[in-house]
């Protein structure tokens, strides 16, 4: 099990993989500005460096904002800022 923070963001990883699970999960990670974090992302190059799929945000209809990452397992990550 890993533990990793940013300031006040933090999540929890396990070593367990099962391909159909992976490939049928989804992360919401919710923040105060979805754009730093897009900026963020592009600096580092994460798409190329980890071999991610990334969309850019998009204002979506349930009042977030948010990109989708998907990461090399397949678990899709919404990273997403509450505009309600």
């Amino acid at each position: 099990m890993a533990y990793f923070y940013n300031g006040s963001t933090s999540f929890l990883l396990q070593n367990y993989y099962v391909k159909e699970f992976a490939e049928n999960f989804m992360m919401y990670m919710l923040v105060k500005n979805v754009e730093d974090w897009w900026i963020e992302i592009q600096k580092r190059n994460i798409p190329k460096k980890y071999s991610v799929k990334i969309s850019p945000p998009a204002l979506r209809e349930w009042k977030m904002r948010d990109f989708i990452l998907t990461d090399p397992s397949g678990v899709l990550w919404r990273v997403a800022e509450n505009r309600a």
